[in-house]
């Protein structure tokens, strides 16, 4: 274990091939970054020698927020990453790193762009509390993302039975290659997200045990509990056929079943010969996407209707983003997008998405024209941007003109919007409003004659 180089770094490239806590010595959650380029940040520490703390960092970004140009088939972005480390006080600097990395972004055959940069770094360290700072910043478009977590570093002592804390895992690959990535002899790709669900149905993760008893007596458990500690799945009887003092394990749990919410998984092992019992335990989320299929992605139908969702709440970019991708890439870029803007994902619902649902539904009973769904009318673009008006004048009586209606909507200050009847077949189209980065048109009342 000790052979590990702690100062390599690297990055791995997926082409639509993202699979979609912390126990009681860390942070108990991973870290977003601030700034405009935002990336994901989670740590484990591990056994290391001469009473050091290996510990490893891990980085998660979506590459969209590097593209200039949808319509490049490959793009080099050079990325500079940051890190320091400092003692409690933020005043003794422990480690100060800084390195370039080429990011090779390239789209295949479906035009699906390589949706997650990976990258990992290692430490080796004093057991303690630290401040960490790791700071992402790419050249063209010049974007920047800064991300501060605190972390407590365990020691590990050198006689007794422990175990070391949890990294969830996105991919094991049987590769040696070159790259930070390598353990026990195998490729295993971090998930500093920590989501799985509808992404990932498998929650797989990676420990070490060390100083384990060679007469066979350990036995482990593995435990999921709910926000409230309610034990929501179980697997006892746990076997570690290896023979060696210290062990690598990875191993997978089917999480398909479980709902929308926060999840803590503890490893529990027990020697009761020895009269030895270690425990650690770290969250995760699980996220279902209940108004898609995702047994077998998503059909060309449910594809149309997430993407026009994403049209109406999302910026272009992201719109234009997901039309990129193919039928399984749409599926995991629906669960990222809905779970970014979830105002509380301590809670089963996302909040927002329920109210988004409610507005989509009244929209396709409400604003049926004809052959057109009622979701895809201008009525209900803005109903479900926007949420339902404080006010609707409905003006379908008078003489000499189209019937229209004036949507008033009271946020942060009042806007309005107009839609009419134009030729009088029931089709409302919006020809003017008040908010901005809508349709203004001053001279609206020239088209209702």
């Amino acid at each position: 274990m000790d052979s590990r180089n702690n100062t390599k770094t690297g990055f791995i490239f997926f082409s639509a091939l993202f699979l979609t806590v912390v126990n009681c010595f860390a942070q108990d959650s991973p870290v977003v970054s601030t700034g405009d380029l935002q990336f994901y940040i989670d740590h484990a520490s591990f056994s290391g020698k001469e009473n050091k703390t290996y510990t490893e960092f891990y980085l998660m970004l979506f590459s969209d927020q590097l593209m200039t140009d949808n319509n490049d088939t490959a793009s080099v972005k050079e990325l500079i990453i940051k890190s320091s480390i400092t003692d409690s006080a933020g005043e003794q600097i422990v480690s100060d790193k800084h390195w370039y990395t080429n990011a090779l972004l390239s789209r295949d055959s479906m035009n699906t762009v390589s949706m997650v940069i990976y990258d990992q770094w290692a430490e080796l360290i004093d057991p303690g509390i630290y401040n960490v700072k790791v700071n992402i910043s790419s050249g063209n478009p010049a974007k920047t993302g800064e991300a501060a977590l605190i972390i407590t570093v365990p020691e590990y002592p050198p006689d007794s039975l422990s175990i070391s804390q949890i990294e969830f895992v996105s991919e094991v690959q049987n590769k040696t290659d070159d790259t930070p990535f390598i353990k026990a002899g195998q490729k295993i790709i971090p998930d500093p997200w920590r989501r799985y669900g509808a992404l990932n149905s498998r929650l797989t993760f990676f420990y070490e045990i060390y100083n384990r008893p060679l007469n066979g007596t350990l036995q482990g458990e593995y435990i999921i509990r709910d926000n409230s500690g309610k034990i929501i799945k179980k697997l006892t009887d746990i076997k570690f056929n290896d023979n060696a003092k210290n062990i690598s394990i990875v191993h997978a749990i089917d999480v398909s079943k479980l709902a929308t919410g926060v999840y803590n998984l503890d490893i529990v092992l027990n020697d009761s010969v020895n009269n030895q019992t270690v425990s650690q335990y770290q969250s995760f989320e699980i996220i279902q996407m209940d108004s898609i299929s995702v047994k077998s992605g998503l059909t060309q139908e449910e594809a149309e209707i997430e993407g026009t969702l994403i049209k109406y709440i999302g910026t272009p970019k992201e719109y234009n983003f997901y039309q990129g991708c193919d039928l399984n890439g749409k599926v995991r870029y629906i669960v990222n997008f809905w779970s970014e803007k979830d105002p509380n994902p301590a809670t089963p619902e996302n909040e927002f998405l329920q109210r988004v649902k409610e507005r989509f539904h009244y929209a396709s009973e409400n604003f049926k024209w004809g052959l057109t769904p009622g979701w895809k009318t201008d009525r209900a673009r803005v109903l479900i941007k926007y949420g339902m008006p404080e006010d609707i004048e409905q003006h379908s009586t008078e003489a000499g003109t189209k019937s229209y209606d004036i949507w008033t909507y009271n946020k942060d200050k009042t806007f309005i919007f107009i839609f009419a009847d134009l030729r009088s077949n029931g089709n409302y189209i919006l020809i003017h409003s008040t908010k901005e980065g809508e349709i203004s048109d001053p001279n609206w009342k020239d088209y209702l004659q």
